[in-house]
C-alpha cells in the first residue's frame, strides 16, 4: 500500500504524526497509531463482505493477512517484536483473514471500475428483445391516453411505409416473380406488406395483442436489416448503372432514392412500435 504521510490513532484523530514521529513514540503509542491504522483499511469480513454458497465471495479484494498488511507499511519503522505485537493486537478476536474497508484503495478501485461500467451507454433494447419479454408473460395495460396516441404515431408511420411499397415499380415477371427474396430467411415484399396490415387490424382494436405487433415488427425490421445490407453492398460494387442500383427483392425493383429512404422508414416503424410496447407496459 502507498505510503500515508501521516498516522492517527483514537486518541489523535485530527493532527496525526509523520513517519519520522512515529519512529521516536513509545511501545504503547506506536502500537495505537498501527491499530488504527490497521482498523481504517480492514475489518473483519463478516461486516460486509457477501458469501457464496457459505464462503466469502472477496469481490473488493483480499483476504488480506494482518502480518504482511502492517509489515508492508511499518516493517521499516519498528522492531520485528514491535510488529508482532501488533499483530496479535488486530487478531485478538481470532480473525486472522481480512478485508478492504471502504477506505481501502482496492474497494474503491473497484467502486470506480462499476461506476464506469454504469455510465457506459447501452445497447437500446431491439424488437426481438421486446418479443422475447411479451412471451415471457410481459404484462401490459391499454386505454388511457399516451397508449392511444402511440398507435397514432404507429399508424402514421405504417401508412407513409404502406404507400412507399406501393410504389415502387415492379419487375417483369420472370426476375424474383414469386416475390420471395434471394435468401430464404428474409420476408418477401408481400410478407411485409401482410405485417403492415396486421399490425394496422390489432391496433385497432380495444385490446391489441401486443405480442402479434411486436412479431409482426419484427418481421418487417428483419427485411429492412436485409434491405440496407444489400444496398450498401451494391453501392460498394459501384455498378455501371448509376440510376439504378439493379437490386431485385421479389417482384420489386428499387430506383436509388427508394434504396436509400426504405430502411430508415422500416426502422421507424419498428421504433414506434417498441415505444409503443414500453408505454403500455409502463401503464401496467
Amino acid at each position: 500500500m502507498a505510503e500515508r504521510h501521516r498516522y492517527f490513532s483514537e486518541d489523535d484523530l485530527e493532527v496525526g504524526v509523520t513517519r519520522s514521529q512515529f519512529k521516536r513514540l513509545g511501545r504503547a503509542k506506536q502500537l495505537a497509531y498501527m491499530k488504527h491504522w490497521f482498523e481504517t483499511y480492514y475489518e473483519d469480513p463478516v461486516q460486509e463482505t457477501p458469501r457464496n454458497d457459505g464462503e466469502y465471495n472477496y469481490v473488493w479484494g483480499g483476504p488480506y493477512d494482518a502480518q504482511d498488511e502492517l509489515g508492508d507499511e511499518f516493517g521499516e519503522l519498528v522492531s520485528d517484536e514491535r510488529m508482532q505485537e501488533a499483530v496479535e493486537l488486530v487478531e485478538y478476536d481470532g480473525t486472522v483473514e481480512w478485508a478492504p474497508t471502504s477506505q481501502h484503495p482496492t474497494y474503491r478501485a473497484s467502486l470506480e471500475r462499476d461506476t464506469e461500467e454504469d455510465d457506459r451507454p447501452t445497447e437500446p433494447e431491439g424488437i426481438e428483445d421486446i418479443v422475447r419479454r411479451l412471451e415471457g408473460g410481459f404484462p401490459v395495460s391499454f386505454g388511457v391516453p399516451e397508449d392511444l396516441a402511440q398507435r397514432e404515431v404507429v399508424s402514421r408511420h405504417l401508412t407513409a411505409l404502406r404507400k412507399e411499397l406501393a410504389s415502387l415499380p415492379r419487375s417483369a415477371p420472370g426476375i424474383g416473380h414469386n416475390g420471395a427474396p434471394e435468401d430464404d430467411e428474409v420476408p418477401s415484399v408481400t410478407e411485409v406488406e401482410a405485417s403492415i396490415a396486421d399490425i394496422g387490424s390489432e391496433l385497432d382494436k380495444a385490446q391489441p395483442d401486443a405480442l402479434k405487433v411486436a412479431s409482426a415488427a419484427s418481421l418487417i425490421s428483419r427485411a429492412g436489416k436485409w434491405l440496407r445490407a444489400r444496398f450498401v453492398k451494391v453501392a460498394e460494387k459501384a455498378v455501371e448503372d448509376t440510376i439504378r442500383v439493379g437490386l431485385i427483392w421479389g417482384t420489386v425493383s428499387f430506383s436509388e432514392g427508394k434504396a436509400l429512404s426504405l430502411p430508415d422508414m422500416i426502422q421507424t416503424v419498428t421504433d414506434a412500435v417498441i415505444h409503443w410496447i414500453h408505454v403500455i407496459g409502463a401503464l401496467f
